[in-house]
């Protein structure tokens, strides 16, 4: 591999994750929907706490990534892979937090506008040394 295919891979990398935040929806009731439709879920769900858990449940807790998630009739349907290969489906009484990944249109900006000075003063340190070597 190439150092500028390196350098061009270390920096996707670290755009990918500061471009997304994780906001909170509403929960979803029987036969309701997920607010804005999302992509992508993320799902708290209690595990034993009976048929009706509220939030101050103390049983165990369950946090699960759901790809095209949505609500049908009592449950809340979706997959634990992009591929779509496995499917999942919850009820939505045991859902005590739905978080939709969206992104962050601010911090994308910044980021851009960063790697873009970087870049820019890279060149012109570039250009200084070679400005310097000449006149010697």
């Amino acid at each position: 591999m190439t150092r500028t295919r390196y350098y061009s891979l270390t920096i996707a990398l670290l755009c990918v994750p500061s471009c997304h935040e994780w906001h909170q929806v509403a929960r979803p009731g029987v036969s309701g929907s997920l607010e804005g439709n999302p992509e992508i879920a993320r799902v708290t769900r209690t595990v034993g706490c009976g048929p009706t858990p509220t939030p101050d449940c103390v049983g165990s807790r369950d946090t699960v990534t759901l790809y095209n998630p949505r609500v049908q009739g009592d449950s809340l349907i979706g997959f634990y892979d992009r591929n779509q290969r496995k499917r999942v489906a919850m009820h939505v009484r045991g859902v005590i937090n739905v978080e939709s990944r969206k992104t962050n249109v601010a911090r994308t900006a910044g980021l851009a506008l960063g790697i873009g000075a970087l870049i820019a003063l890279a060149y012109l340190a570039v250009i200084l040394v070679l400005l310097g070597q000449a006149s010697d």
